[in-house]
């Protein structure tokens, strides 16, 4: 309930991958986009995100034992006053948004 937590996995891909999520049947739901920036601090990646009609972001990750990631990361988030914790994806913002209109 504190955090987003998940297993990730990182693969490199060129412009092919649309060929073949189309060929798959997949279309395209909603483009989003964003510029990041990173940073490291400890061990700790730091992206701040600008996400177009949404805002700014910090985005906050780091790898290993789960429960000292998390005492550094609220530590992390204290030291930079961030109070609110946003557990939704970008896409999932972007789609509530529009179902408030």
């Amino acid at each position: 309930n504190e955090t987003k937590t998940r297993k990730e996995i990182e693969i490199t891909v060129d412009s092919n991958i649309f060929k073949i999520l189309e060929y798959l049947g997949f279309e395209i739901f909603m483009n989003i986009k964003k510029v990041r920036k990173n940073y490291g601090l400890d061990n700790v990646k730091i992206s701040l995100d600008y996400v177009e009609n949404l805002g700014n972001f910090i985005e906050m990750e780091v790898h290993g034992n789960y429960e000292e990631g998390k005492l550094k990361l609220f530590s992390l988030a204290e030291k930079l006053s961030l109070k609110k914790i946003e557990r939704r994806s970008y896409l999932e913002m972007m789609v509530n948004s529009y179902e408030k209109f």
